[in-house]
């Protein structure tokens, strides 16, 4: 739905592009496409990607904020600095560890950035807030929204659905989502989840994202960088951390080597310190670790390998499954009850247990069967051109501005 006149909404994300992350790379897409109907402004803390030991509580202590354009979308990165930065630093160094120091770090914050974010989203209609960390950002957000009246749109990316307790069904998301107008979940297993928590059904809208893949590809000139010609390979695409399982696929090697002795191993992603020293200690020509590449050469591996395999053990979507669809290629992932929202089980891809053999038996099915495999690359596409699309998003995305801003509009 298109506005007569444009209305102004804030998008606050803490961390975003060019960082490296799903949600900071489908935020931005989001930007874009938004951009055509409403006048985005994006709040931001972070620009960089995420790396070991650096929180977002570290990153975005910084000297400056940032304000810049990108394709008529105005990024304004703020930051805590100034004369106090020496004590947010020590602050923000104790976070993670130490509980007593998190409320000292949330008042600073928000003593910090209240006034600068409030100039910014005085001039909006609404604030919808995507989740990827920092929890006082999300509050600050909601905050802001209370002070101007207008409407606050959360998308929590939950990565939790259990029972146990942690950030998602703690006090503090409970009171955003009460908060909240309007709820955007990526799953209909999200949805239900919410649910459970006590959200009404009516103020959850379900909308996943699309994929991110650039129009053209040269699966050839990657197989060329790679130095190979018909030798299969297994990708492994996204961040290279234990969450995201690329210790089980680098302990299912040995396994998948012994049916397919020449298969390359490919892991493209930012990695921790710990992964990269695990990959070289390894020790072997056939894994391939990429950290550097842009999104066509993202797009021309998709393209180029036989299987996607990313047993993450954490997704709010798994985009990189969609990805993999969009590309034709099966994917082999841990059996996860969102991902039961975007893999069909022996149909486009294999849902397997926790562990390097299972892992293994997926890829060697799918290597031992070209014919079977491409059946159910074609499959994932023709099932994933149908569910998920950038222009679907950006239409229920902005039906749900609209309606949450003309309905503040009439109860004021």
């Amino acid at each position: 739905m298109t506005p007569d006149n444009k209305y102004s909404t804030c998008l606050w994300v803490p961390r975003y592009w060019p960082a490296m992350g799903g949600t900071e790379l489908h935020t931005h897409e989001l930007a874009k496409y938004l951009s055509a109907n409403f006048d985005v402004n994006v709040i931001t803390h972070s620009v960089s990607s995420e790396t070991a030991g650096v929180n977002l509580e570290k990153d975005i202590i910084s000297a400056n904020d940032a304000v810049y354009s990108e394709g008529g979308v105005r990024i304004n990165r703020l930051a805590m600095g100034g004369v106090a930065t020496p004590l947010y630093e020590f602050v923000a160094n104790k976070h993670t560890t130490h509980r007593i120091t998190r409320p000292l770090y949330s008042g600073l914050f928000y003593s910090n950035l209240q006034a600068r974010s409030s100039l910014i989203t005085k001039q909006c209609d609404l604030i919808h807030f995507v989740y990827n960390g920092l929890t006082d950002s999300a509050v600050l957000a909601a905050r802001n929204a209370l002070k101007w009246k207008i409407p606050f749109i959360l998308t929590p990316n939950i990565l939790d659905t259990s029972d146990r307790p942690h950030a998602w069904n703690s006090a503090r998301f409970k009171n955003l989502y009460a908060t909240a107008q309007q709820i955007v979940a990526l799953t209909d297993h999200e949805s239900e989840w919410l649910q459970r928590q006590g959200v009404p059904e009516e103020k959850i809208s379900v909308v996943p994202y699309g994929p991110i893949l650039e129009a053209g590809n040269d699966e050839n000139m990657f197989r060329k960088t790679l130095g190979v010609s018909t030798e299969n390979v297994v990708l492994f695409l996204g961040r290279i951390n234990e969450s995201k399982g690329y210790d089980v696929l680098l302990k299912a090697c040995h396994l998948l080597w012994l049916s397919h002795p020449e298969t390359r191993v490919v892991f493209m992603g930012p990695a921790t310190e710990e992964a990269r020293r695990r990959i070289s200690d390894f020790s072997d020509s056939r894994i391939v670790l990429w950290e550097e590449f842009d999104q066509s050469m993202k797009t021309d591996a998709l393209n180029a390998c036989n299987v996607v395999c990313v047993p993450s053990r954490m997704e709010s979507l798994g985009v990189v499954y969609i990805e993999a669809a969009f590309s034709a290629k099966p994917v082999v992932a841990l059996d996860l009850p969102v991902l039961r929202n975007v893999i069909d089980h022996q149909s486009t891809g294999f849902l397997v247990s926790d562990s390097s053999h299972s892992v293994a038996d997926a890829l060697v099915q799918l290597l031992d069967n070209p014919a079977k495999a491409e059946e159910m690359g074609q499959k994932a596409f023709s099932l994933a051109s149908q569910r998920f699309n950038w222009a679907g998003v950006r239409d229920s995305i902005g039906d749900i501005y609209l309606n949450a801003i003309t309905s503040m509009a009439a109860i004021r």
